[in-house]
């Protein structure tokens, strides 16, 4: 059996954003909409660059946001691991796995999080996804793996 993992009742959501040259002001979109929500209490920018450029998104909200720079690129799911690793670690009850491209409005980590609380059973959850033009983007499965 794994250890047992506890979790803070006041530290509720984590956040791992992976980053490799993105445009500055992509980043700060999904970031600043992150930051809507008071349920998020780190997020943790993992930086996949050949430099750390991106480090000045760290004063967005030098409280909330830690910036790991990896000085090489690891990949999309080995450096998220190193956010959920973190998480794990602090006792965050939820961990959001964040994309660099995504932006959404207010409210919607209450209406997951509420969703969470309220399905004990579940344990991951994805929002729908719409293109910017408003056309629902489908997903490559209806029960897409960790690996999709």
């Amino acid at each position: 059996m794994g250890e047992s993992v506890s979790f803070d009742k006041d530290k509720m959501i984590s956040v791992s954003l992976v980053m490799y040259n993105n445009k500055l002001e992509e980043l700060e979109i999904a970031i600043n909409c992150t930051l809507q929500s008071d349920l998020v209490d780190k997020i943790y920018l993992i930086d996949n660059s050949p430099t750390d450029d991106l480090h000045v998104l760290q004063e967005l909200d030098i409280n909330r946001i830690v910036y790991l720079f990896q000085n090489a690129n690891l990949g999309f799911g080995r450096a998220h691991n190193v956010g959920i690793n973190l998480a794990i670690k602090k006792g965050y009850a939820y961990h959001l796995i964040l994309n660099p491209d995504i932006e959404f409005e207010m409210n919607v980590l209450e209406r997951l999080h509420s969703y969470m609380e309220i399905n004990f059973e579940c344990g991951i959850v994805t929002p729908k996804i719409y293109y910017k033009n408003g056309d629902l983007q489908y997903l490559c499965k209806k029960l897409p793996s960790a690996f999709e």
